[in-house]
């Protein structure tokens, strides 16, 4: 078995449908989420990344504070904030954009075109929000373990 190549797995998201990925992935999050914690809300660019007509692709995510989780995305039209006076501004900063930008380098990636940034966002959002929802406080700890233990990642997918 040999792994798939980062061009080919970049070629691969970026036919893949982001609104469908997102409707899915934070569909499925929401149900394992009480509606009992504080919500934020925060736009993130995802640096280096453009759409077909040349512009920037911001992101605004929808964060459960308590629970670290992400529960919902959209791609907007222009750059686009937290909402004023969002006290979970930090929060979202801390616990979601610093993991994917330290943790998963995001700010080093190479998928940039097409649907592939906003699929690949999802998916680490995905990720960042089961381990959280699992209790793990140190996601890099934890994919670490899951490298040595792929097991477990299918384990907690209950695969």
């Amino acid at each position: 078995y040999e792994y798939p190549s980062e061009p080919t797995i970049r070629r691969f998201l970026q036919g893949v449908d982001a609104e469908a990925t997102d409707t899915a992935v934070y569909g499925w999050l929401q149900t394992l989420c009480g509606k009992d914690d504080v919500l934020a809300i925060d736009g993130k660019t995802l640096k280096g990344a453009r759409q077909q007509d040349g512009h920037t692709i911001h992101l605004l995510s929808a964060f459960l504070q308590q629970k670290g989780v992400v529960i919902a995305q959209c791609a907007v039209d222009h750059k686009t904030n937290e909402i004023p006076l969002n006290r979970g501004h930090w929060s979202i900063e801390n616990s979601l954009h610093y993991v994917r930008d330290v943790t998963f380098r995001e700010y080093h990636s190479t998928i940039r075109t097409s649907n592939a940034p906003q699929v690949f966002a999802t998916l680490k959002n995905g990720i960042i929000s089961i381990l959280r929802l699992l209790g793990k406080t140190t996601i890099t700890k934890s994919l670490r373990t899951m490298s040595y233990k792929p097991h477990l990642a299918l384990k907690i997918l209950r695969l």
